[in-house]
């Protein structure tokens, strides 16, 4: 923070208007972020219902952010997050998180050649007794990535005591992807205008000399979390979640973190927890 702004920069790798909606929504861009957003409705209901009052959140976000003296990176891409922490002290990523569930359009071979590449790595056993059908395969999948099965039987040596159930299951994803190679859509990437990245990519993007707080604001971020922590040690302080992020009130709460650090004068990520955990309390 100098001389009363904020040197923070916002980027929005989620849809900010109707034309980049439509965008999505035609899968054009962030096509895993596309799928999930439609949910098989059409795009004109969503917007309706829904994705309108979103861009009215991101609209009063980015008219904080410039309110506090920001940048705001609108269709955010990989080259948009080396530019924003090369100036910045505070990163704010709003982005999709193509996560360690496995859907069945995530295959991309059938499923008695997936099944065949399981029998191959010695985890036949796991596949259910009787014919296979994709419907199974994909069950069985995500039962033996989520239960931390396929982790123990691979890789018992990356296991650790108490480990939190979503880095089981991203771990898990990985090396499922790792034994079916080009059979499969990999997961646990976050999605950019301009592509899908593994968290390594992500943190390598980060300038060196950033010193700062990041606000991962992507679902499920917390293995993207534990890479930069373990890579940035104290250089930065980290928010992240393990839960699905609604991208309305995550806005109006960035929007609010960022009032409150300017008018008070601290960190962002300590505004943020602050935010949160007044919210939480008028809930309860």
């Amino acid at each position: 923070m100098t001389n009363g702004r904020l040197r923070c920069g916002v980027l929005f790798a989620l849809p900010t208007d109707r034309a980049e909606f439509d965008a999505v929504s035609s899968g054009e861009v962030l096509p895993d972020y596309g799928r999930g957003l439609l949910r098989g409705g059409s795009p004109a209901n969503v917007w309706d219902r829904r994705y309108v009052r979103v861009v009215e959140a991101m609209d009063q976000l980015r008219t904080v952010v410039a309110d506090v003296g920001g940048y705001a990176f609108p269709t955010a891409t990989l080259a948009d997050l080396a530019e924003a922490s090369s100036t910045c002290d505070t990163l704010i990523l709003i982005a999709h998180w193509r996560g360690w569930h496995v859907s069945e359009s995530d295959l991309r071979a059938d499923a008695p050649t997936i099944a065949h590449r399981l029998r191959h790595a010695d985890l036949g056993d796991l596949l259910a007794p009787g014919p296979v059908s994709v419907h199974g395969l994909v069950a069985t999948l995500n039962e033996i990535v989520q239960s931390g099965v396929l982790l123990r039987r691979i890789a018992p040596e990356l296991q650790r005591p108490y480990m939190d159930p979503v880095l089981t299951a991203t771990i898990g994803r990985d090396l499922l992807d790792e034994l079916l190679v080009d059979a499969i859509e990999p997961g646990n990437r976050v999605e950019l205008y301009g592509g899908q990245y593994v968290p390594g990519e992500i943190e390598e993007a980060i300038d060196g000399d950033f010193r700062g707080d990041i606000d991962l604001a992507t679902c499920s971020s917390v293995a993207l979390a534990t890479l930069i922590s373990m890579r940035r040690g104290g250089q930065v302080h980290l928010v992240h979640t393990v839960d699905a992020i609604d991208p309305l009130p995550c806005c109006l709460i960035i929007a609010a973190a960022l009032r409150y650090a300017l008018r008070h004068g601290v960190s962002y990520a300590e505004a943020r927890l602050t935010v949160a955990e007044r919210l939480r309390a008028e809930r309860r």
